[in-house]
């Protein structure tokens, strides 16, 4: 006799696939009682005459098989009665929601602390079989030591490709306490059922070790089922409704895990692949879309959709789709059907390796509306206006249209260009409640002008808003909740303008001059109903220019554009025109040549003159500072000093003409030559080297050295350096400094030599001058004996005898040049060089 226990899940069966979703939600669990315990034959066995204790061994499924979300093609068993999809370690601390990896993703027909003992005879057998898609693996733990019982225990796994899987159990003889597990789990502990034997038995998402022992074994030969679940929409008699709605509304998470398949509607589907059914009311607008797409966290990746209608209740097909929505996914659009209609549509996975533990989304909506969007907004350039539009499926594809803390549902859009007047706006809804809002800006970026929600469903909203000219205004009209995404409707539009007449608040002077060559412009503003700057046209004594808009700009204004002009503009109120102005254009001056760069020497005089036309003034500016300006179109300036060195330009103008600016000219102020430090008198001894050196001011300096009156050869520098002198190099330095403005020769300079004669004769006796024109003096402390002269060649050219410490001797008959004097006393002689000239 069989007995048949189903075990009601108190987890109601949740259609939408998400992290949040229990293992448990996925099976149907049942108890079946005294079938016939058989052990396999013909499989692999694992541990044979062996001991084995907390050993597993990975073995491959056979087929791809899902589990909590993932697919895998291994498991691994562990010798303590569990397998994991993920873990390559099942020891027996047998804890459903222990968050350690090795308790993660695990299957446990009986998990406590087992062994397999060879004089048992215990092993682990698995065995394969069967045709996709009802592929199969068991697991057989056969004569099991349960430690510390002394008795041995047997139970299968079963895991099928599409039926899920199932514990088996054989005959336990023993009476003792342990605590094993008897249950499931993924993610390390964070979604776990248990089961606890019984008649009935009972399960537990919160008990995650049930401590199972031999007296609440689940009986002999007794077995536990997990039959994934059938979704309530497997067939069309059930198919789920879904409403049409707006495109971006929320959409049906559905799921084909424990579907079936229904041969008669089999549409593009080869493998009787299962499949679920949803059904849809067409809308008013005949057409409707419905669409599949990924769920997440699913790893379906493709659908098939057929729609069909329900004749007679047979189904007719009426079209098919695989991948024209996004990815793989399906899309079918209905278009000229019959308000009211139903029509099914079938979702099918299109591949039969795809897992049917897979979710998908499904949604069903109308076209929004033309104007649905910011950017495609309805232009209203026509008063008054009048429309009646259904946004029943109209998108918040904008968000939420905010301002400030208040907002409301971006529903469908309208705008209007400003041009002064005063718009009014009636909305009346139908059977919703609507705001109006008017916005100025760019879309995704407004600024609230006005808005309306001052009635209830089916109430009329009215607003009025004064505009500005060429101002866009945005209209929006949608639901007026600024937190949900509720459905707009049927509404009707009237918007009206208010005219006023044309003033002008800019207009135009009497007369307006201008010079020749200048940019002319011409401005008039006005108020009044509908004014843009088409509405301004431009007029001179001949007519029409052809020209619109609030300014008249004549470029580059010739005399033959002297004329009377004026602006008229135009409104739904009428013509009216402004002041008449006469515009004048005078001769602009003009330069014939323009002063050029010169350049003089210091204290100098100098004169800059321009030539033009149409010019009755002349501005002189220095380094761009005006200095003058008359009538004269020369500047002069006399006894030039350093400071008057310049950049100069004159501007030209006349009476009527603004200045015409000319080119700059530059005034180069040469300083006169002028030595400032002259070359100095040198005693050496031979062989020494020698330097003389000149400094000097003036512009573009040469120099040239001479000796005895004579130009040195490649001596041109402003020092010269004498070697290694001798007694040949003795004379008479000077140098004449050249530059741009005269030149100048410097004082002399003496080289003299010593003679090894002793010269420190200061203290008692002097010789002077020491450049001598006429005569030369010597005065002594003591008495001069005899004095002789020597030119530089060593030939005496005067001697005198002398006993006294005064003497005046006149050279004027000597020639110029270098000479030595030996004096000789009573107690030294003393030799002096002295140059004559």
């Amino acid at each position: 006799m069989k007995k048949h226990f189903l075990l009601i899940l108190l987890l109601i069966f949740i259609n939408v696939y998400s992290n949040a979703q229990q293992i448990a939600d996925y099976y149907d669990i049942s108890l079946d009682e005294q079938y016939n315990y058989s052990s396999i034959t013909g499989g692999t066995e694992v541990f044979a005459g062996q001991n084995a204790d907390d050993d597993e061994v990975t073995i491959p499924i056979g087929f791809s098989f899902k589990y909590g979300g993932n697919t895998y093609t291994s498991l691994t068993i562990g010798v303590n009665g569990a397998v994991s999809f993920t873990s390559g370690n099942v020891d027996y601390d047998n804890d459903l929601a222990s968050a350690d990896n090795d308790h993660s993703n695990i299957i446990a027909p009986l998990w406590d602390d087992l062994y397999i003992r060879a004089a048992d005879n215990g092993k682990i057998v698995y065995k394969t079989g069967g045709t996709s898609p009802h592929r199969w693996l068991w697991i057989e733990w056969q004569n099991i030591s349960w430690r510390n019982t002394g008795q041995t225990v047997s139970f299968k796994l079963q895991i099928g490709e599409s039926t899920g899987f199932s514990f088996w159990y054989g005959d336990l003889n023993s009476s003792d306490t342990r605590s094993a597990t008897i249950g499931m789990n993924t993610e390390g502990g964070n979604d776990f059922f248990s089961i606890t034997p019984g008649n009935p038995a009972s399960t537990s998402t919160t008990t995650s070790n049930n401590s199972i022992s031999t007296n609440n074994y689940p009986g002999s030969e007794a077995y536990y089922r997990f039959t994934p679940k059938q979704p309530q929409n497997n067939n069309f008699v059930s198919a789920q409704e879904i409403i049409v709605t707006a495109i971006d509304a929320e959409k049906t998470t559905g799921t084909i895990f424990g579907a079936t398949n229904d041969p008669n509607y089999d549409g593009n589907d080869p493998n009787n692949n299962p499949e679920v059914w949803y059904s849809v009311t067409i809308p008013q607008s005949g057409t409707v879309t419905v669409e599949t797409s990924y769920a997440e966290n699913s790893d379906m990746t493709d659908t098939y959709l057929t729609a069909y209608i329900n004749n007679s209740k047979s189904l007719t097909k009426i079209t098919e789709d695989d991948n024209s929505g996004t990815g793989n996914f399906s899309k079918i659009t209905l278009t000229g059907r019959t308000p009211g209609e139903v029509v099914y549509f079938k979702v099918e996975k299109n591949y039969s390796s795809e897992n049917s533990f897979d979710a998908f989304n499904i949604i069903a909506y109308n076209n929004p509306p033309y104007n649905d969007a910011c950017s495609n907004f309805e232009p209203v350039n026509d008063f008054p206006y009048n429309q009646s539009q259904d946004a029943s499926y109209a998108t918040n594809n904008n968000g939420f249209i905010l301002y400030g803390t208040d907002g409301m549902n971006d529903g469908v859009w309208y705008a209007l260009q400003g041009n002064g007047a005063d718009y009014t706006i009636n909305v009346t809804p139908d059977n919703w409640n609507a705001e109006i809002a008017v916005l100025t800006g760019s879309c995704g970026s407004f600024t609230l002008t006005e808005n309306a929600d001052n009635g209830g469903t089916g109430t009329t909203e009215t607003l009025t808003f004064s505009s500005l000219d060429g101002e866009i205004y945005y209209i929006n009209i949608g639901h007026f909740s600024n937190t949900n995404n509720l459905p707009e409707g049927v509404f009707s539009l009237n918007i009206e303008e208010s005219c006023s007449p044309t003033t002008f608040t800019v207009s135009l002077p009497a007369e307006t001059d201008a010079c020749e060559g200048d940019d002319v412009v011409l401005h008039v503003e006005a108020s009044g109903t509908g004014i843009t700057n088409n509405s301004y046209s431009w007029f001179q004594e001949n007519g029409s220019l052809g020209i619109y808009g609030t300014t008249l700009t004549i470029n580059n204004a010739q005399i033959s554009d002297s004329h009377n002009y004026t602006c008229k503009v135009t409104n739904a109120c009428g013509e009216i025109a402004s002041s008449t102005t006469n515009l004048t254009v005078y001769p602009a001056p003009s330069f014939i040549s323009q002063p050029q760069s010169q350049e003089i020497c210091e204290a100098g005089d100098v004169s800059f003159t321009a030539n033009a036309d149409n010019t009755d003034t002349y501005f002189w500016y220095k380094n761009n500072t005006l200095i003058t300006s008359s009538s004269n179109p020369t500047y002069s300036i006399t006894n030039a000093q350093l400071s008057d060195e310049a950049n100069y330009k004159v501007n030209i103008g006349n009476s009527h003409c603004s200045q015409v600016s000319g080119d700059n000219f530059y005034l180069t102020v040469n300083e006169l030559v002028s030595i400032t430090e002259q070359p100095q008198d040198v005693n050496a001894s031979a062989g020494d080297d020698v330097v003389f050196n000149v400094t000097a001011d003036g512009s573009n300096l040469s120099y040239q050295w001479k000796k005895d009156g004579n130009d040195i050869s490649g001596a041109t520098g402003a020092s010269l350096t004498i070697s290694n002198v001798s007694v040949n190099d003795e004379g008479v330095y000077s140098v004449v400094v050249t530059g741009s403005c005269g030149s100048e020769t410097s004082n002399n300079a003496v080289l003299s030599l010593s003679s090894g004669i002793s010269e420190n004769y200061s203290d008692y006796i002097s010789i002077y001058p020491n450049i001598v024109t006429d005569f030369l003096n010597v005065s002594a402390k003591q008495n001069i004996n005899n004095i002789h002269i020597f030119n530089i060649s060593g030939k005496k050219v005067y001697t005198k005898s002398q006993n006294s410490n005064n003497i005046k001797i006149n050279l004027s008959n000597l020639s110029n040049g270098l000479y030595i004097i030996k004096i000789n006393t009573n107690n030294q002689t003393i030799e002096k060089k002295f140059l004559k000239q």
